[in-house]
């Protein structure tokens, strides 16, 4: 097929060509529950908490996984991501911009669980002690974050995953399709 820019907007699509495979296919995908989310999404411009926000962030993963399990949440019910936003939110561990101190900095913490209670609990836990927890160098005591909504926390719901996706190259094409007639009355 071919691609032409037809303005800076639209693109026209031409000349595509159908070759049958010889082989008749079925494609099969699926989804099984991964679990219940919730969010809160936060912001600070406190330099001092900027320049250790890495370590600021290990003792706050670490004080979070301790409050849940005080509660008798084990680890293995949840997990729990933070997506630093102005730093490397959007390709994690693999940005090739890394260095540079940014003037603020935005958080997206993500608890995903068994059941949406679990969730919710532990994203209140983790959101009370990304406001709340010391830092060196640390002048405010009111709360290190901003939040841009009220209520703060965000019930997701379920999210799904894919768990199937196969081709089946069935004998007969209707062989995967019974169609059953019935007379009624």
């Amino acid at each position: 097929m071919r691609f032409e820019a037809v303005t800076d907007r639209a693109v026209r699509v031409s000349g595509m060509r159908w070759t049958p495979a010889g082989t008749y296919t079925v494609k099969l995908e699926g989804v099984e529950l991964a679990g219940y989310r919730a969010i809160t999404l936060c912001a600070t411009r406190d330099p001092g908490l900027i320049a250790q926000i890495d370590d600021y962030l290990a003792t706050h993963r670490a004080k979070v996984a301790a409050k849940a399990a005080d509660f008798g949440v084990p680890s293995s019910a949840w997990r729990m991501a933070v997506r630093t936003i102005g730093r490397d939110a959007v390709m994690g561990a693999r940005e090739p911009q890394q260095g540079g101190t940014p003037y603020e900095l935005g958080f997206v913490v993500e608890v995903l669980a068994e059941t949406q209670e679990v969730a919710n609990a532990v994203l209140a836990m983790a959101r009370t002690s990304l406001l709340h927890a010391d830092f060196k160098g640390r002048l405010c005591k009111e709360g290190n974050m901003a939040f841009p909504f009220s209520p703060s926390d965000l019930e997701l719901g379920a999210l799904y995953r894919f768990s199937v996706f196969h081709t089946v190259a069935p004998d007969d094409p209707y062989e995967m399709f019974p169609i059953e007639h019935e007379r009624v009355g």
